[in-house]
């Protein structure tokens, strides 16, 4: 008989005696607490090993799912290392009955039994484990069982980009018998929509109820409308937590929040409509395969049954990560198994924006009964040395829990070096970044002198290679990046920026989708643009090419006009095509006039390469895209990469696989499809969608499939990270509000449409708790049931910040577990001059926290300080030890002289207007080449080209005559405020733009604004509409202050409420397309409001040099005001309702005055509005031609 220690002896490790438990469990259920690098990748294939050595199930009797393919990848191959090694200890014997069998047969027993006995025993021979994806596992069970439930079983996968497409069709072909949708674009509308039907799915809801819950949530809302009260009447006499409390739900109670409810309510019905025009094209999404499985193995019991007589061992990896959805199907399905284990880390659980909880394993525990015996713990770590260790365990240990779940503090394995965690902390953020980027050099560089000794000491063999250490900056937000990138540019370090682009945005993508363009579409000669580019042709070789291509089509229009003059009929122009030029040179025997001989070598290669692929277009999808791969040698550039190389390999497969998948879902889609799929693709996720807004995320470089590499700084987002790990790692902006327990924002779903509400939620009992419909008017006076339901709302708040701050400590502790030997974590105490000056200004330094008489910067920083094994880097500054000693060495500091000096510029040194302002006049169109007539024979092909110039300058007059339209495909906000004042003006100007000298005013105008972005240490981009009237220009402006009323005018900024405001943006260009343009515009200053009572998170202030102005042209400059809290919404995907927005008058005596808060627009008013301008001027014009 086999013991367990013979078969640990085949292993290279033996089992810790927590991993040996999980290995040998005979319980029916178990559940795995198993924490950072614990090895319980290894503990699971061991155990599937140990039970298939046992006897106890065979191969295919084993089920074990996870999320990512590249997980069950790992996994696979771990249980098939695990079997082999067995079998060859012999410790593990393979099914011998298939030789029994065909001896049998040798023998003479050839009948038909004999023959099916062998098939089974070669079958059995053959069995492997069924390792997938959850959702894999659950498309399997709704495919094959759909009919049982009436489900069509032919229904598609579809697309997020179908997703889209389908919703967005039925916004906009609404009936106007129906109800309106409420306000806001058709593209706002279906991404509300798209979010509302994913999370009906995901908490198997019905539309009408989803409705009369947003109704009924109005209707309670309604009771309190008008009245009004401070809160003395609503608490406690003297009660002050109770009174803030009251505050809380007071600010946020208000009458708007009735139409938002009722305006999500509207969409309940397009909802419906989508989930109909799914049902009859048999279309279906992830949700609903998951949700279909559910139904099939509870309404349909004996294929439960059937399931749990196929798998006797079951494994449920990372468990924490999944869905309420996704927990609904395993608990139906193997409630009753045999062996199920669940596996996974609450303190990993960082998807609930995606609907995980990490409650997930506590629901576990009590939905298949674990007993205590059988909830196991890994708390050895493998991965981290013993000072990161000690570090991660100060995020977690004392500070979450999950009520009955035991989570034990992790300890290293035996033998594990100390490693180092290292606190970076400077006065500001840039310091703190340079530093970082100084410390990986350093141990970049200490590496390869370690290697260099070892060798020359003979420690290592003559015949290694040496390899650097690999390293990692986690960010918690893409904004984060750039910071990042110019510290380890400043000190030479090469880095990978992984998961900041679209797969089909990545360069060597767009330059495959642009042969592939060629190729189908051969007047796509922009695209033939990027190719010229990528093979490097120069300048002068494109205009060759051009004037061969001008050559080549006057010679197809003479000889198509010579043959049709012959029929009488009317002359005709063929336009020069440069793709067709490119194969005519193809042909050639020489370079044309013009063209270097190596210009003429790439031109031929590039036009062989198109030619090529054409002869290939019958082929499959796939099997094209790989063909334009390997004919532009895109894998010998990503092997020739210095860095890099594997992100490029990673993108250039996934792009292969994704057109397989569109040529699976779509069995008679073509090339010109695929390629006009993408370009509607590449169009929507330009215009600001997320990876999990409405866009297919299959899009987007799977970050999975990226492995650290040697000598590269890797740059990507700890929710990315996870499941990775490198020799180093940073964590910046360790800070509250950054990366931090306090957050920036707290979104909430009364308010926010982005949020789906937490009482139709199926995990709502483990999220904070607050339901209108429980504070309907119970014979309370209207100020105390008022008051009663504030103090409630103020309470769910207060619980709604301690939920989503453990999200970012569970988050913080994923980061900080991903290094095994460097830690580093950064922070600062001000991001800059401006910062400071701001932070003094408001006398404290309120985003710090005192901590052993200590102000530390942030909760996470003053957790992990407990630790000694924490270190503060020898360059570091000290820590402030109160808010006076920051305040002293803000005074000590020059900031003051240097925001002055910034301001009063020194000669030669000024900030010039924005070169994107576009006033020059319409450029002239191309006219064609005239040709010497020297020969005579040539004189008739003279006067055609002739002819043909006087046919383009009728055309251009006769068009300047009846086209009184815009001069250029955008506006500006600037535009808008004109047009909206004055129409017939603006349209004049855009037909022709003169300048006109500017007025004292605007150059006062121009000289404040650029202090007023010098004082926030940016470039003066000011916008025209903030100092000048609509028909001037900024020229011959002297931006230094240099008079006493200019002085006076920055003073009443400084004084203001928003000079010590923190900043988000200053002179902040944005573009956002409505009413069919792009407009352009540029915003004075957003800032971060969130910790003022009763304001809201984001406020955008337009600075003006004037006075208040008459209500009419306020009318205007609050379009102007909407439009920039709509760029702004969609720009960082900021809810339109967390923005504020306002003027500030410096021209105003009294400060009471100044401030004047507009742009209260929803943006389908916005978009009526600047139709309605441009239709009264272009009628305007009309009348007066």
């Amino acid at each position: 008989m086999i013991t367990f220690e013979d078969f640990v002896a085949t292993l290279d490790f033996p089992p810790t005696a927590e991993q040996a438990r999980v290995i040998q469990s005979d319980e029916r259920a178990i559940l795995v607490v198993a924490g950072a690098g614990s090895g319980k990748t290894a503990t699971m294939a061991q155990r599937v090993a140990w039970k298939l050595i046992e006897g106890k199930v065979r191969p295919s009797q084993v089920l074990c799912l996870t999320f990512t393919r590249k997980a069950a990848g790992e996994l696979a191959d771990r249980v098939r290392s695990q079997i082999q090694r067995a079998a060859l200890h012999d410790v593990y014997q393979q099914n011998t009955s298939a030789s029994q069998a065909e001896s049998s047969i040798q023998a003479g027993d050839d009948t038909d039994a004999s023959f099916n006995e062998l098939a089974s025993a070669i079958h059995e021979e053959h069995e492997q484990p069924t390792i997938s994806t959850y959702n894999s596992f659950a498309a399997e069970i709704a495919s094959s069982y759909a009919m049982l439930i009436g489900e069509d079983p032919r229904s598609r996968l579809m697309t997020d980009a179908e997703r889209w497409q389908i919703m967005h069709d039925i916004i906009s072909n609404w009936p106007e018998n129906e109800p309106s949708l409420g306000e806001g674009t058709v593209s706002s509308l279906t991404r509300q929509a798209l979010s509302l039907a994913a999370a009906i799915i995901d908490n198997r809801l019905d539309p009408q109820a989803v409705a009369d819950f947003f109704n009924s949530q109005a209707e309670v809302l309604t009771t309190i409308e008008g009245v009004s009260n401070t809160g003395k009447d609503a608490v406690k006499k003297d009660n002050d937590e109770e009174y803030a409390l009251f505050q809380i739900g007071n600010s946020t109670l208000k009458k708007e929040l009735v139409e938002k409810l009722r305006a999500r309510a509207l969409l309940l019905p397009v909802v419906a409509e989508y989930f109909a025009v799914k049902k009859e094209r048999s279309l279906i999404e992830f949700a609903d395969q998951v949700v279909r499985a559910t139904r099939i193995v509870q309404e349909v019991p004996e294929v439960g049954q059937r399931l749990r007589e196929t798998y006797k061992l079951i494994l449920l990896d990372e468990y924490q990560d999944t869905s309420v959805s996704q927990a609904a199907l395993l608990s139906t399905a193997f409630n009753r198994a045999e062996s199920v284990t669940a596996v996974g880390d609450p303190n990993q659980a960082i998807y609930g924006w995606r609907g995980a909880s990490a409650n997930a394993l506590v629901d576990f525990a009590q939905d298949f009964q674990v007993p205590a015996r059988a909830m196991l713990t890994l708390s050895q770590a493998f991965r981290n040395s013993t000072r990161i260790l000690d570090v991660a365990n100060q995020l977690t240990v004392g500070k979450l829990s999950y009520q009955q779940l035991h989570v034990k503090e992790l300890r290293p394995a035996d033998g594990k070096g100390a490693g180092q965690a290292i606190h970076i902390h400077h006065r500001q953020a840039k310091d703190s970044y340079l530093e970082m980027a100084h410390m990986f050099k350093e141990h970049f560089e200490r590496a390869r002198r370690d290697f260099v000794v070892a060798q020359e000491a003979g420690a290592i063999c003559p015949q290694q290679e040496f390899s650097f250490p690999t390293a990692a900056v986690l960010i918690r937000a893409g904004s984060y990046r750039q910071a990042v990138i110019e510290a380890l540019e400043e000190v030479g370090l090469p880095y990978e920026d992984i998961g900041n682009e679209s797969l089909i945005q990545r360069p060597e993508i767009v330059t495959v989708r642009a042969l592939l363009t060629v190729i189908a579409f051969p007047e796509r000669t922009d695209r033939l643009a990027h190719l010229l580019n990528f093979y490097a042709v120069g300048p002068a070789d494109m205009a060759a090419l051009a004037t061969y291509a001008g050559d080549l089509a006057y010679r197809h229009s003479t000889k198509l006009k010579q043959e049709m003059r012959e029929e009488n009929s009317t002359e005709v122009r063929v336009e020069p095509n440069l793709i067709e030029a490119l194969e005519h040179l193809r042909k050639a025997d020489a370079a044309p006039s013009g063209m270097s001989p190596e210009g003429f070598r790439r031109l031929t290669n590039l036009a062989q390469i198109i030619w090529e692929l054409r002869q290939r277009r019958h082929l499959a999808l796939p099997d094209i895209v790989t063909s334009a791969i390997d004919a532009l040698d895109l894998q010998v550039y990503a092997a020739a990469r210095l860095v890099g190389r594997s992100i490029v390999r990673s993108s250039l497969g996934s792009f292969v696989r994704l057109s397989g998948q569109y040529a699976n879902d779509n069995p008679s889609a073509s090339l010109d499809a695929f390629l006009e799929w993408l370009d509607a693709v590449d169009e929507h996720e330009r215009g600001g969608e997320s990876a999990e807004g409405a866009m297919d995320t299959q899009t987007f470089l799977p970050v999975a499939d990226i492995e650290p590499e040697a000598g590269v700084v890797q740059i990507l987002t700890v929710h990315a990270a996870k499941g990775l790990e490198w020799d180093m790692v940073a964590v910046p902006e360790m800070v509250q509000k950054r990366f931090d327990s306090v957050r920036y924002s707290y979104p909430q779903w009364i308010g926010s449409a982005s949020e789906f509400p937490y009482p139709l939620r199926a995990d709502y009992k483990h999220l904070p708790q607050f339901d209108l419909r429980h504070y309907a008017p119970s014979g309370l006076s209207p100020t105390a049931h008022k008051g009663r339901m504030c103090i409630a709302y103020g309470q769910f708040y207060e619980e709604l910040k301690a939920y989503l701050g453990n999200e970012e400590r569970r988050l913080a502790y994923v980061a900080v577990t991903r290094p095994r030997d460097l830690l580093v974590v950064l922070s600062y105490d001000v991001r800059d001059e401006s910062h400071a000056l701001r932070a003094r200004k408001a006398h404290s330094t309120n985003k710090y926290v005192s901590r052993d008489g200590r102000v530390l910067p942030g909760v996470f920083i003053a957790d992990m300080a407990q630790s000694p094994a924490l270190t503060v880097s020898p360059q570091s500054d000290s820590l402030f030890v109160d808010d006076a000693e920051f305040i002293e060495w803000v005074d000590a500091q020059d900031f003051e002289e240097t925001e002055k000096r910034a301001r009063n510029l020194e000669p030669g040194t000024e900030v010039y207007w924005p070169s994107d302002v576009d006033r020059s006049l319409e450029s002239p169109k191309r006219l064609p080449q005239l040709i010497p007539a020297e020969d005579p024979n040539q004189v008739d092909r003279q006067i055609a080209i002739w002819r043909e110039l006087i046919d383009i300058l009728r055309d251009e007059h006769k068009q300047r005559s009846e086209e009184r339209g815009l001069a250029r495909d955008y506006l500006t906000a600037s535009d808008i405020v004109w047009l909206a004042t004055n129409p017939q003006a603006f349209y004049e100007n855009q037909l022709r733009p003169l300048p006109v000298r500017p007025s004292v005013a605007a150059r006062r105008g121009t000289s404040v604004h650029s202090a007023i972005a010098h004082f926030y240490d940016r470039p003066a981009t000011l916008d025209i509409d903030s100092v000048l009237e609509a028909d001037q220009m900024p020229i011959d402006m002297n931006p230094a202050l240099n008079t006493a009323e200019e002085e006076q005018l920055f003073r009443r900024f400084e004084v203001s409420r928003f000079a010590s405001a923190p900043q988000l943006a200053i002179e902040q260009r944005l573009e956002i397309e409505l009413a069919g343009y792009p407009v352009r515009c540029v915003i004075d200053a957003v800032l971060d409001t969130s910790d003022v009572p009763g304001a809201r998170p984001v406020t955008i202030v337009d600075w003006k040099t004037g006075r208040r102005p008459t209500e009419d042209d306020l009318i205007a400059r609050e379009l102007q005001l909407g439009i920039y809290r709509l760029a702004w919404s969609r720009a960082h995907n900021t809810p339109l309702e967390d923005i504020d927005a306002c003027f500030y008058f410096l021209g105003e005596a009294e400060e009471s005055q100044r401030e004047l808060v507009a742009g209260e627009l929803s943006e389908q008013r916005i978009v009526e509005l600047i139709e309605e301008h441009l239709k009264r001027g272009e009628k305007l014009m009309a009348t007066n031609n």
